[in-house]
């Protein structure tokens, strides 16, 4: 069996020298979970609804905000539905939100859960 951390490295282009290091336990204000909420709906189809299941946040040696959570949107009738994670970065001297990883897929999923424990989040 290969080396999980040294073969998730591999499938997502990163080496165990990446960005990736533990955070600082932060919370989000207000107007930071609105600004990620409108950064992953805009990822969504049109009419989508934006359920976020479980967020966590921490501050990383630049002083940004680096948050991993779950999701779940489902189209307007209901007939479509998604669920995944994804891993945030918020710049607070700027107030901006950037969506670094939005993944569905097994994978994918396997690939941001594990930046998010490098970040110490999951």
């Amino acid at each position: 069996m290969p080396d999980m951390p040294g073969f998730v490295d591999q499938l997502s282009g990163t080496s165990s020298r990446s960005k990736f290091e533990p955070t600082v336990s932060a919370a989000l204000t207000q107007g930071e979970e609105q600004a990620q909420r409108i950064a992953l709906t805009r990822e969504l189809p049109p009419g989508w609804a934006l359920t976020i299941l479980r967020t966590n946040s921490g501050s990383d040696r630049r002083g940004r905000i680096q948050t991993c959570g779950l999701y779940s949107a489902a189209s307007s009738d209901g007939s479509q539905k998604r669920s995944g994670i994804f891993r945030s970065e918020i710049d607070r001297s700027g107030d901006a939100v950037y969506l670094r990883s939005l993944a569905e897929t097994g994978t994918q999923k396997l690939i941001v859960y594990s930046n998010c424990q490098k970040l110490g989040l999951f």
